[in-house]
């Protein structure tokens, strides 16, 4: 019934209230919203993030609150994972805003399925050895994305350089080739040559 429903998504324990913030088809967005504002609750963020069919002012409140609140980023992150998930234009660009700072994001985001050329550019700049290896793996790029791909590929291949030089001789793998083995993995020639040429 719709008040035991309501009772349980509410419940303090994340145990009882996270299958039914995830689950229920009884939880409109305005119990969702609701759910969100009323409270810290460790895992209610990532419940929510994982539900079918999020609607684009469920996901805009919960990537607000999970960036305001320390501990809840990787809620974003399920977000991003779950295709079902409708995320508005200018979310997705304060989830990008952010996403430099959230590890956890990269994958997902790179991997995000319809992304605009604009939000798909701006994800290739971000340099991170996660989102080289993942967007060198879609074959949905195009010319604008792979040209930033190549660039942040390059860019982050001379500062791992100029580091590596900089620094004491170790007996571990240059962080420079590990980065280029997570981009040749893509197989994406344009990435990779842009990284050799250096």
């Amino acid at each position: 019934p719709a008040h035991v429903v309501q009772q349980l998504a509410r419940d303090i324990e994340i145990r009882v209230a996270g299958p039914i913030r995830q689950n229920s088809p009884l939880l409109g967005d305005a119990d969702l919203a609701d759910i969100m504002n009323s409270g810290p609750i460790k895992g209610v963020l990532n419940a929510i993030a994982k539900r079918r069919n999020v609607s684009h002012g469920v996901s805009e409140i919960l990537v607000n609150r999970a960036i305001a609140s320390p501990g809840e980023e990787s809620a974003v992150g399920d977000l991003l994972a779950n295709e079902t998930a409708r995320i508005g234009n200018g979310t997705m660009n304060k989830i990008i805003d952010h996403a430099p700072e959230y590890d956890g994001w990269h994958r997902p985001l790179a991997a995000r399925p319809n992304l605009s050329s604009a939000h798909m550019q701006r994800v290739a700049s971000i340099p991170s050895a996660a989102i080289a290896e993942t967007l060198s793996q879609r074959s949905d790029l195009d010319d604008a994305a792979l040209a930033a791909l190549s660039h942040m590929v390059a860019k982050r291949m001379a500062e791992l350089t100029r580091k590596r030089e900089s620094a004491e001789p170790s007996p571990t793998r240059p962080a420079a080739d590990v980065f280029l083995i997570s981009v040749m993995k893509g197989g994406k020639i344009g990435p990779v040559c842009a990284a050799i040429s250096l």
